[in-house]
């Protein structure tokens, strides 16, 4: 009851966190803006979400939305987005910062948690880099180091935690829905097993279609981080 007090007291809007949470754990929020300070808005839903949410200098406006059934973060991203800025992903914190600043040049580091990348991989990540932009790894702590633009270290971390996965526990989840599939087939009706099987292939093109849309979209990524000025 703080909250909304505090809300409605300080801001011509209403924002509510949804009772129910989403699958994924995150809270959805409903959210409606009417001609609010856009950093009221932003420090509104830090307050909801108990995120750090630093938002710089030059980043100004009104926002007029409305949104039900989304996450916090959805909404951050959408709402900034409209407004013209960026919502940059440091860890611990979040900044909101103005298309000026993504070109300019910042020093990020970027813990992995899983891949000890080969030199093929940090080839790979080293592509999105401009001409001025320098990448190093550091095996021991595990430790990707980029000096680039703003612009860049957020495509380096995009691509990071793309290929930063736990092979283990991929492997380990596999074969483990491998065995559930296997005893439930040793109890199977034969009369089943074609059914079974137009569905076994017809999850295998889904696999193979959801792998092309990725290689697409990786390859629009770095299209455009090729693309950037400054290359």
């Amino acid at each position: 009851m703080k909250l909304f007090a505090h809300l409605l007291l300080s801001l011509p809007l209403l924002v509510t966190p949804a009772l129910a949470q989403n699958p994924g754990g995150a809270p959805r929020v409903r959210l409606a803006f009417q001609d609010a300070d856009l950093g009221k808005v932003i420090a509104a839903i830090a307050e909801i979400s108990g995120a750090n949410i630093i938002v710089a200098p030059g980043v100004t406006g009104r926002t007029s939305v409305q949104l039900t059934g989304v996450s916090w973060r959805v909404a951050l991203e959408m709402i900034v987005g409209r407004a013209g800025y960026t919502v940059v992903d440091e860890g611990k914190i979040l900044r909101v910062v103005t298309p000026e600043m993504l070109d300019r040049t910042v020093t990020r580091k970027f813990e992995l948690l899983h891949l000890k990348p080969t030199e093929r991989q940090l080839a790979a990540v080293k592509r999105l880099l401009t001409d001025r932009g320098r990448l190093s790894y550091d095996p021991e702590h595990k430790v990707v180091v980029v000096n680039d633009s703003w612009r860049v270290a957020i495509a380096v971390q995009r691509k990071l935690r793309e290929i930063d996965v736990d092979v283990q526990a991929v492997v380990a989840a596999v074969t483990r829905d491998c065995k559930t599939l296997a005893d439930a087939l040793a109890e199977t009706d034969p009369a089943d097993v074609v059914q079974l099987r137009e569905l076994s292939e017809a999850v295998a093109s889904l696999q193979r279609r959801l792998a092309k849309l990725e290689a697409e979209a990786r390859r629009k990524a770095e299209s455009e981080a090729t693309n950037q000025p400054g290359r």
